[in-house]
């Protein structure tokens, strides 16, 4: 079929103006090459998403723990359980005519040694013998997953006393009672409507190089117990209110010194509702 010269003339036309507009081979890869650039910027590589993907589990074991702690205050007069201040006889001694176990576990965490080999099994021994097993009973809610168990019995892991939690809880719960003197106070604990403030700190992950933190389930909010540096030099926190919170290795450091010592005023980690300052009890505590 012919076609007229206008019409060829048309298509010819058209022809090179697309010619024209296309993009050449080197420009094509000019551009990939400066997307696959700044994705590599943005973009987390495999070993930050591990490490953010494990802060963020951290941070959600820590929002589940809040919340057994709220629905154990709910089903126990609104009392928080006792926060295995020290380690004492197998059995806490009856309060107010019921027997109430630590957060964690009953009695001494010594009773039921734990290793690599038999931490797997073992430890759900003393986990389900705590207060928050009935509102928890997943064993890894208990352990941040960068928190690495040893085989080395000379590691940081392996010398802890305590190996069934990455967490510890804030002693402010019994009042902090005097060391080696945990029954002071009846083994009486606060009451979650005696906390003000939603940033109030009950339960951290602290400085996992330092086995001192893991004599026990509890730990004080000062420098010496620290925060863990897992998870991209931050640290996570659970809340009286039921959640949980990152924050950075500085603004820990802020926690442990408010408020001073002796100067009236509560914080998110001291307060004691027993002292003005929030800090240790030295004339008992009011419950």
């Amino acid at each position: 079929m012919k076609t007229s010269c206008s019409e060829q003339t048309n298509r010819t036309s058209l022809t090179s103006r697309s010619h024209g507009n296309a993009f050449t081979l080197i420009e094509i890869l000019v551009v990939i090459v400066g997307i696959v650039i700044l994705a590599s910027l943005t973009i987390p590589t495999g070993p930050q998403v591990k490490v953010k993907a494990k802060g963020v589990a951290c941070m959600y074991n820590l929002r589940q723990l809040a919340l057994a702690l709220n629905m154990y205050a709910s089903d126990n007069a609104d009392h928080m359980p006792w926060p295995n201040w020290g380690n004492d006889p197998v059995n806490l001694p009856l309060v107010k005519g019921r027997q109430y176990p630590g957060w964690l576990y009953s009695g001494n965490v010594k009773a039921n040694p734990l290793n690599f080999k038999n931490w797997g099994t073992n430890r759900i021994i003393s986990l389900k013998s705590g207060a928050y097993w009935p509102y928890l009973q997943y064993p890894d809610r208990f352990v941040c997953p960068a928190d690495k168990r040893s085989q080395d019995p000379n590691s940081a892991w392996s010398r802890r006393d305590n190996k069934l939690s990455s967490y510890v809880m804030n002693g402010a719960a019994a009042f902090y009672p005097p060391n080696g003197v945990n029954s002071r106070f009846g083994y009486a604990t606060a009451k979650i409507t005696q906390v003000q403030g939603s940033a109030t700190i009950i339960q951290w992950e602290p400085d996992t190089d330092n086995p001192q933190n893991w004599r026990d389930g509890s730990a004080y909010p000062n420098a010496v117990a620290g925060i863990s540096r897992l998870h991209n030099q931050r640290g996570n926190t659970g809340c009286v209110d039921g959640h949980a919170a990152s924050i950075t290795i500085g603004q820990f450091n802020n926690v442990t010194n408010d408020p001073p010592k002796g100067t009236p005023g509560k914080g998110p980690g001291w307060w004691n509702p027993a002292t003005p300052d929030g800090h240790g009890t030295q004339t008992g505590a009011q419950y």
